[in-house]
């Protein structure tokens, strides 16, 4: 009797199957052994591909983030770099947002199989390179950004905690802070997003 042959595993059938367990129960459940089960093969034949779950993790990072930025090109004038900055930064939110726990995985990602986050990097550093920034300087802008945004979109995807039951008698022990918050209560998370980039990207300016 003939052997039945296996499904043939590619790298793009594997990090799409491992996108699907991300959605259906979050990236604690991505593993080698889920995803074979996944692909109906057995786990020994990812490992043609994988030698374990962060070399998953890079390529689901490089997947989340290739469409999103292939396609981004440096400011068509210097004085617009404040405006550029911006939209790579919102650029990168979005392609984060698009899977469940997005930022977690890309920012957990490591550059030698996630070659977007370093081409974003690169763009960014040599746009502020071009911009006047020194290498230390333009380094360092990059990193603030692209780590805000990783930041702030792992707490956006998280969900924020329910106010306490005693929130009032907190509110009165720290009015600046309840102060604070109900300032923002009318924002988006998007605006909120700009209005944080935004303070960092003038601290950024007013640096050279």
């Amino acid at each position: 009797m003939k052997k039945k042959k296996e499904p043939r595993i590619t790298p793009e059938s594997a990090i799409k199957a491992a996108l699907d367990i991300l959605e259906e129960d979050g990236l604690e459940s991505v593993s080698l052994r889920r995803i074979a089960a996944k692909l109906n093969v057995q786990a020994p034949a990812l490992y043609w591909h994988f030698q374990n779950k962060q070399d998953i993790i890079n390529d689901m990072a490089q997947f989340i983030l290739a469409d999103n930025i292939k396609n981004l090109c440096k400011p068509s004038e210097p004085q617009k770099l404040a405006e550029w900055l911006v939209e790579m930064a919102h650029t990168l939110r979005n392609a984060l947002l698009s899977h469940r726990e997005g930022a977690r995985i890309v920012a957990g990602a490591g550059l030698d199989r996630a070659r977007a986050l370093a081409e974003l990097s690169e763009l960014m550093t040599g746009v502020m390179r071009e911009a006047g920034f020194d290498e230390c300087s333009s380094g360092i802008a990059t990193t603030t950004i692209i780590d805000y945004t990783f930041g702030y979109v792992i707490e956006e995807q998280a969900g924020y905690p329910a106010e306490p039951e005693n929130v009032e008698d907190l509110y009165i022990q720290f009015p600046h802070l309840a102060a604070a918050y109900r300032a923002k209560e009318s924002l988006s998370a998007a605006e909120l997003f700009d209005k944080g980039l935004n303070l960092i990207i003038q601290g950024i300016g007013s640096s050279k």
